[in-house]
């Protein structure tokens, strides 16, 4: 069993710590020099809340950390005791919990977690684990599966979005200087039609087994959101022409992921039924951060006001063109994150089903008013420190009040 990892390189939003984290493994990244300062026999401890990691911790360290972890437990084992209550404020106010999911055992561990449905459903796993492009009936085959073990609730399901640190053997990409900033995710799908039908086809043929939304990623134009919604029409057309059954009427969206989009959301909003705001890219595009390069890891900052604006802005576009919108990246499962993201006026969260228990048991802790009254405070700071100081102060003062 792995207990925990812990790296020289790569960013804390990479694909590979968010599958980790995913999972329950703590990860701590960007370690430079971990490995030539580690021996044999050594202990090392990984604070995954932190993002550090102890060689040799002595026993004050181990102490403290003791007590962290008696701390995380009586919380875990409040999570169980109340994981059947509803996700809400201490005033009542609800708010919607998805789950996040790269297979069928993670949307099956979702639903048990007591979620209200998959809010992303990321399709390039299947072809990374077979490191082909796999056939439209082995994407149905997949897809169905999902639908089914949704349990009859929404799935939300995102075409495929190689590239950045998603990289597929098969896919005949070039070499890339900057992956993150070229030929990937939708800009992919639209260059290369025959995978993207039959990409489209699949997850139409699976819309015949439950609730499916379909989504469009790296959207950074009205063109290309236009472009793809006339691919679905062709791929819609191709299934009639053969007698498939399918939702006529599958609802559209896109996601919400680059400063182009954020400046655009009005438009956007008048193509697509719904927003999904993956704040993980965003982050590293609206401050010009390689997310998964640990030299300037320290400047990947989801606290900043700018990444703050961003959201609000797109949070109320929505409102005012009535689409709806999930945030799904990683700030999502952090219960840090909740507050803030309940008052800017978000009522529906998509993260790794290992979350959800916790931002529902953060969730009852405080009431709606106390989370206007931290936005309020929120926008007076002009650093991300000052957010994030302000943010974990509130969720500490919450926890102590109940933990005693």
């Amino acid at each position: 069993k792995v207990l925990g990892i812990a790296t020289e390189s790569g960013g804390k939003t990479s694909h590979a710590v968010i599958m980790a984290r995913a999972s329950g493994v703590p990860a701590v990244v960007g370690l430079r020099e971990l490995t030539s300062k580690l021996s044999d026999g050594d202990t090392l401890l990984i604070d995954g809340f932190e993002g550090i990691a102890i060689i040799n911790p002595v026993e004050t360290t181990l102490f403290r950390y003791g007590k962290v972890g008696l701390r995380r437990k009586k919380i875990k084992d409040l999570l169980e005791e109340q994981a059947h209550l509803p996700a809400e404020t201490k005033d009542g106010q609800g708010f919607n919990l998805f789950a996040n999911a790269d297979s069928v055992e993670e949307v099956a561990s979702g639903i048990e977690s007591g979620c209200q449905g998959v809010g992303l459903f990321r399709t390039e796993s299947l072809f990374l684990r077979k490191n082909e492009i796999p056939s439209e009936d082995i994407q149905f085959a997949e897809y169905k599966k999902v639908v089914q073990a949704a349990s009859s609730l929404p799935v939300t399901i995102r075409t495929l979005d190689l590239g950045g640190d998603k990289i597929l053997d098969a896919s005949g990409r070039e070499k890339e200087e900057n992956p993150f900033m070229g030929f990937r995710a939708i800009r992919y799908c639209l260059r290369n039609p025959a995978i993207f039908l039959e990409q489209l086809r699949a997850i139409l043929r699976a819309s015949a087994h439950g609730q499916v939304k379909i989504m469009f990623p790296m959207i950074s134009g009205v063109g290309e959101i236009i472009r793809a919604k006339e691919f679905l029409f062709t791929a819609k057309r191709q299934l009639s022409e053969k007698g498939e059954k399918f939702d006529e009427n599958i609802p559209v969206g896109c996601m919400i992921e680059t400063p182009a989009a954020v400046s655009i959301c009005d438009l956007l909003a008048d193509e697509v039924d719904f927003f999904s705001v993956g704040t993980n890219d965003l982050v590293q595009y609206l401050l010009a951060v390689d997310r998964i390069n640990n030299q300037i890891a320290y400047l990947y900052e989801p606290h900043h006001p700018a990444v703050i604006r961003a959201l609000e802005q797109v949070f109320e576009v929505s409102k005012t063109k009535g689409v709806e919108v999930t945030v799904c990246g990683e700030i999502a499962g952090d219960p840090h994150f909740l507050p803030l993201l309940l008052s800017l006026g978000v009522d529906s969260l998509s993260a790794a089903a290992p979350l959800l228990a916790e931002l529902k048991f953060f969730g009852r802790q405080f009431s709606y008013d106390d989370a206007l009254r931290l936005l309020e405070k929120v926008r007076t700071c002009r650093r991300p420190s000052e957010i994030n100081r302000i943010l974990k102060d509130f969720y500490d003062e919450k926890i102590s009040d109940l933990l005693g």
